[in-house]
């Protein structure tokens, strides 16, 4: 196998086949492309085309909630204005210990609206690997889901001790909680303060910034950030668009880590680029019930849930009738 010549003309990549003869890939041309633009100024640009237009639905108590893109935009800035007010700033680290969910995916536009970086980190982590990562990538912040991640941050109060700010979502069970920096998503969202100031932040950034760290396995050793920028990220969404045929308006379920960068460039570069109608599932028991309501165009899932979801499937079909059984056969 010969090893890739030099870039062809308009980007795509020329190889040798054999003397005096190169084999060139056309190049994709797409109605949607970034345009030399941020995550968030994809969103604040979307807000403006589309503002009616769903968004983000979430589910919650078995019901659908949807934001369009002009409520996701508000919804984004005035969490980019608290995080501003908590003290998050330019090149900061926001750590996001969470399952996906709505917040989870506005804290990360929230935070690239000030310039700052985001870290997501798998929701089923250790505390070791957590307190890895918060020293590692010298985050500033966090938000945790829940008090079952609260609890692994608090683990380690030497890594603790480096944050700013410990944010969470879900109250229940922090109430006589008294760890210092302890602070409620919505008393967040009430300290900010909206403004100009906050346009010309979202406005000063550039594609090249970082956007996102994405760690490796660590399986050779320990775990390493990825450094992705919010070029890379819609460079990859705008190839995937591509290469798959997606169309404006598609649904999109995103169940994979955005720890993940693959979910970085499906569950918010794709989103934002397409764009797509990104759906959050009310918990990973309700997936299989949530894909039938929702009717994704696509799926994007690891081995283990593909896996999972086939298991479900041959558990259901032992317990029904015995036409289903054959005809599943």
């Amino acid at each position: 196998m010969t090893a890739a010549g030099p870039a062809a003309p308009g980007g795509a990549i020329a190889r040798p086949a054999a003397p005096g003869i190169r084999l060139r890939a056309p190049s994709v041309q797409l109605p949607r492309g970034s345009g030399g633009r941020t995550l968030p100024q994809m969103l604040r640009d979307n807000a403006r085309s589309f503002g009616p237009r769903p968004a983000l639905r979430s589910k919650r108590g078995g019901l659908w909630r949807t934001l369009d893109w002009a409520a996701l935009w508000a919804a984004t800035r005035r969490a980019a204005a608290g995080l501003s007010a908590l003290g998050l700033g330019r090149g900061e680290v926001l750590m996001i210990l969470s399952e996906n969910r709505e917040e989870a995916w506005i804290a990360q536009l929230a935070a690239g609206c000030l310039g700052a970086v985001a870290v997501a980190v798998y929701p089923d982590a250790g505390a070791e690997e957590v307190a890895h990562v918060i020293a590692h990538a010298g985050v500033a912040m966090a938000l945790a889901e829940d008090q079952e991640q609260v609890d692994k941050i608090l683990a380690r109060p030497d890594a603790a001790a480096r944050l700013r700010r410990i944010l969470h979502v879900d109250p229940r069970g922090l109430w006589d909680y008294r760890a210092a920096g302890l602070t409620g998503w919505d008393e967040m969202l009430a300290a900010g303060r909206d403004g100009p100031w906050l346009d010309e932040a979202i406005a000063a950034a550039g594609p090249e910034d970082v956007a996102v760290y994405c760690y490796t396995s660590g399986t050779t050793g320990r775990p390493k950030a990825a450094m992705l920028s919010h070029a890379f990220v819609l460079d990859n969404a705008y190839r995937l668009m591509g290469a798959l045929g997606i169309r404006a308006g598609g649904n999109y379920l995103s169940y994979i880590s955005p720890a993940w960068a693959a979910e970085q460039f499906f569950g918010v570069g794709l989103v934002l680029l397409a764009p797509l109608v990104v759906h959050v599932a009310e918990k990973p028991e309700t997936v299989q019930k949530d894909l039938r309501e929702i009717g994704p165009e696509f799926l994007m899932f690891t081995p283990r849930q593909w896996e999972m979801l086939a298991s479900n499937v041959e558990a259901r079909m032992m317990d029904a009738p015995a036409w289903r059984q054959r005809l599943f056969a």
